[in-house]
């Protein structure tokens, strides 16, 4: 800008005082026009440079935006790729549960055509085994009707017991050809078993009543209630043996002794149980409550006659 002012200084010393006033004027104008277009041009370059700024801003955003856009089309695409997989695996997966349903339906129908085989085939089975059932209830039933009906009331007693009998009870029903013997039996057993039990004026009363009911003609039978009238009897006796052997332990001991006194005070004990056996007839007739007793004495006292033997008299009171 200097320069240009002082070109027009030494243009003007060799014009006229006139020229150089119009010169000066002019170039005043021309220097405003200038500086104008100067500052112009400088806005222009700020202007530029904010241009050049926000294209460059513009073209790094546009270029973020190109990379997220490219970076959410390569997501898309995975993700389109991961869909297409997994439609392709479903449909495979359709297509084997298509046929395990298919084989699922057919297997479905086999079992029901077994079942349906099965519960014919039950059916069947129930059924003959209901034939065979009530075949062999008629064969036992016809064993056990000829069993009573040819074998003596005596032989009866021998071979029977009390389940036996409750037994063939349930199976002969109401056939009234045996129904009797089979009451008999059972009357005699029952009223048989208060023997091995201590004995009990009520139930002894009572089974006499019932063995005096039975029609069987049978040794056994008379047997049985003459024990049943001398129960109390023998139950008696043994009380009294029992109470003189408990008054000899009182009166004599033998502790620390052995031979001769031994022996004696054994001896006393066994002569009253020899008494009461031979009253009774013991090894005729069957007490084996009493005789349980007896033995039990005999195996506590012969070892050692001081024995208490206090606790069986109560099995007898």
């Amino acid at each position: 800008m200097k320069k240009i002012i002082l070109l027009f200084i030494v243009l003007c010393r060799f014009s006229n005082v006139h020229a150089q006033e119009d010169c000066l004027e002019k170039f005043g104008k021309q220097a405003v026009e200038i500086n104008k277009l100067q500052n112009d041009l400088k806005t222009e370059k700020i202007k530029n440079k904010e241009l050049e700024d926000t294209k460059t801003q513009q073209t790094k955003e546009h270029q973020n935006s190109k990379k997220k856009y490219t970076d959410t089309i390569g997501g898309l695409r995975k993700q389109l790729s991961e869909l297409e997989k997994f439609k392709s695996e479903k449909e495979a997966n359709e297509k084997t549960l298509s046929l395990k349903r298919d084989s699922i339906n057919f297997l479905k129908k086999q079992v029901a055509q077994k079942v349906d085989e099965n519960k014919v085939l039950n059916e069947k089975s129930k059924s003959e085994a209901a034939d065979e059932k009530e075949k062999g209830k008629k064969e036992a039933f016809n064993q056990i009707e000829n069993t009573y009906k040819n074998t003596s009331f005596d032989d009866l007693i021998n071979s029977s017991s009390i389940t036996s009998v409750e037994r063939d009870k349930k199976l002969i029903g109401e056939n009234t050809d045996i129904k009797q013997i089979i009451a008999d039996l059972e009357i005699y057993l029952k009223a048989k078993f208060l023997f091995t039990e201590k004995f009990d004026p009520t139930k002894t009363n009572f089974h006499i009543s019932q063995v005096n009911s039975i029609k069987q003609s049978s040794t056994s039978v008379t047997a049985l209630k003459e024990n049943l009238e001398n129960f109390k009897t023998v139950n008696d006796k043994l009380n009294t043996a029992i109470k003189a052997i408990i008054e000899i332990d009182k009166k004599e001991s033998v502790k620390g002794m052995e031979g001769k006194p031994f022996q004696v005070k054994l001896n006393k004990i066994l002569t009253q149980l020899s008494i009461f056996i031979f009253e009774i007839d013991l090894e005729t007739v069957n007490y084996p409550y009493f005789s349980d007793i007896v033995l039990d004495i005999i195996k506590r006292k012969k070892p050692n006659p001081d024995t208490d033997i206090s606790d069986l008299l109560k099995m007898v009171e």
